[in-house]
């Protein structure tokens, strides 16, 4: 399984990568942070084969969506803001999603999109 970490570099998305790494069901941890400083310390702490860094930006959408081609689920650590348009791109390329939860309001509309990824 390949496994997109987007805010991989972050504080609760380093200990992610960490854990995802050392699931022996998990192939390819892909640590995607627009810090890609940031992101490569975090790798060489972590210091395993299987996660790879890319610096990515969500916002750039092309950039985005050429980066899940090949990806089985996008794990989204990033701000809550980001959830719905995240959420949006994995439904538009047909990779699974979650993320770490958010604004109420934005959960409702987050909800709206299970019907179309089920």
């Amino acid at each position: 399984m390949r496994i997109m970490v987007l805010g991989g570099a972050g504080k609760m998305g380093c200990i992610a990568v960490q854990d995802l790494a050392e699931n022996e069901l998990v192939e390819q941890v892909i640590l995607a942070d627009i810090d890609y400083a940031q992101a490569r310390l975090v790798a060489d702490y972590i210091e395993n084969p299987k996660v790879t860094v890319l610096q990515l930006d969500s916002r750039d959408r092309p950039a985005f969506e050429k980066a899940l081609h090949g990806v089985d689920v996008c794990l989204n650590a990033t701000v809550y803001y980001v959830n719905l348009p995240t959420m949006e791109m994995c439904l538009r390329t047909r990779v699974d999603y979650l993320d770490l939860g958010g604004l109420f309001h934005t959960t409702r509309k987050q909800l709206e999109l299970d019907q179309a990824f089920r």
